[in-house]
This record gives C-alpha cells, sequence and structure tokens, in this order.
C-alpha cells in the first residue's frame, strides 16, 4: 500500500511539474528551463543531504559508476522532452512521453526478474495502442508522413530513455536507498548545465522575473515526483509502481486544456 500511495504521489507531481515545466520553457527556452528545474531540484534536495549521510557507507564503486550513468541518461532526456513540450502539443507529447511505464514492465520483467500479471499485460498493450493512435496521422499515410510532429518525435525518444532510466534506477535504490540516486542525477544535471552555459556562453540569469515561479514550482513538483517514485519502488514492485506514477498524462491532458487550450482530435483523444 506504501508503494501505491507514492507512486500516486509521483504521479501528481509529475503531471503538475510538467505544466509548469511547460509554461517556463515558452517563455524562456529549452536551456534555461533544463538548467534551473535542475539546479533549484538539486539546491532543494541538498538541505536533505545531512540526513542521508549514513548511507554514503552503502556505496562502492560499481554502484557509484551504475547510479552516475543512469544520472546522464536522466540529464539526456530532460532538455529533449522541454523542447517537445516547447514546440509540441502539450498534451499528445506528454501522453507519449508518460507512456515509459509500459516499457519499464517489460524491462523489469526481462532484467530483473519481476513476474507480469495478466492485467498488467492488458495495460501494457493500451499503452501501445495509445502511442500508435496518438501520435500518428492516419490521413497523412498516403504520403508518408508518419509522425504527428517534431514534438511527438521527440516524445517518442523521451519515452525509450525514461523507460531505461525508471527500470535500472531500481538496482541502486535497492542498494543506497532512495535519496541518493534522485540527489546524483539532479547535481549531475547540474554540472553538465553549467558546462555547457560556460562553453556556450549562455547568461543562465537573463530570464524574466515572472519565470522564477514557474521554474521554481516546475522543479518543486518534478523533483517530488521522482523522489517518490525512487521511494515507492523500495516499497514494491517495479512494474506495480511504473503503470501507477507513469499514467500521470491523464491528469495533464486534463490540466493542459486549461492552461494551454490544446485542441486533440477524436482519434487523439482516443489514444489518450
Amino acid at each position: 500500500m506504501t508503494a501505491i500511495f507514492f507512486a500516486l504521489v509521483s504521479y501528481v507531481g509529475w503531471a503538475s511539474g510538467d505544466v509548469f515545466s511547460v509554461l517556463s520553457s515558452r517563455k524562456t527556452g529549452t536551456f534555461l528551463a533544463a538548467f534551473w528545474t535542475d539546479f533549484i531540484g538539486f539546491i532543494l534536495l541538498s538541505f536533505f543531504v545531512p540526513f542521508f549521510l549514513q548511507d554514503l557507507k552503502k556505496f562502492n564503486l560499481e554502484i557509484f559508476f551504475v547510479t552516475l550513468v543512469l544520472s546522464v541518461i536522466l540529464w539526456i532526456a530532460w532538455p529533449i522532452f522541454l523542447e517537445a513540450m516547447r514546440i509540441g502539443n502539450s498534451s499528445i507529447v506528454g501522453t507519449i512521453a508518460g507512456s515509459f511505464g509500459g516499457l519499464v514492465v517489460i524491462l523489469s520483467t526481462i532484467f530483473l526478474h519481476e513476474s507480469i500479471l495478466p492485467i498488467q499485460l492488458i495495460g501494457i498493450i493500451i499503452i501501445l495502442a495509445g502511442i500508435v493512435l496518438s501520435s500518428l496521422n492516419f490521413s497523412d499515410l498516403k504520403n508518408k508522413k508518419y509522425i504527428e510532429n517534431k514534438g511527438t518525435l521527440l516524445a517518442i525518444i523521451t519515452m525509450f530513455i525514461w523507460g531505461i532510466y525508471f527500470t535500472f534506477i531500481r538496482i541502486p535504490t535497492d542498494q543506497i536507498g532512495w535519496f541518493w540516486p534522485a540527489y546524483i542525477a539532479l547535481a549531475t544535471g547540474t554540472v553538465i548545465m553549467i558546462s555547457l552555459a560556460i562553453i556556450r556562453r549562455k547568461n543562465v540569469r537573463k530570464i524574466p522575473p515572472k519565470q522564477y515561479l514557474n521554474l521554481s514550482l516546475a522543479s518543486f513538483f518534478t523533483t517530488g515526483g521522482t523522489v517518490s517514485y525512487n521511494f515507492a519502488i523500495t516499497q514494491g514492485l517495479t512494474a506495480i509502481v511504473a503503470p501507477i506514477a507513469s499514467s500521470y498524462p491523464t491528469l495533464f491532458v486534463l490540466l493542459s486544456r486549461f492552461v494551454f487550450g490544446d485542441r486533440l482530435t477524436k482519434q487523439q483523444w482516443l489514444g489518450i
């Protein structure tokens, strides 16, 4: 029951975080939105470091390497997702990217040896069908235009990256707990973004003052959702937690209808 509760916390956190991420990325651009959401999340979790210092004893070189690689993988997905949200239909992008739960169930079954119940298999089939319906425009098939737009393609890439990350993050969380994998991911993303800002000579402080609130809320909810997910998989099976948490697009779609006024075709509504 604890795992399901925190999976639902992730559900609400990720849906809410995506709304504020879209608002900020469309005003500040993908790079600045990615930088500030990572940086603010890193600062927020830094206040909790003293409470988890004892878990550092559980680290070894292998676990640290796995955690670092997964952190880089997670960072790669974040700007791709924000760019997809910025240029694409937020409802469709959010739905496709959030479908990573189906991939997590498959990967966790193969690599983590978790069993799939018949109802979960049905869920995976529904997710895959939803991706096809929401991402393909069948009227354009004759013209060989298979993908709705670039934002949809980036959303599919994000889905696969998140599927890999949220499957294998169980390896370090089982060893060192739920906090450090999330903290290392944010620290890694912050270091990479600062390095890129220096190389590209980006002024990371050049953002409209009004966007600090959106960026802060985006970081708060997104970070909270990820931390809750990490904790949830320490309490239950990944194959159970991931489908619940990753179904957050159902809430995001409802929120985006009010915030962004996105219009969807009947086919895309069916897919979602």
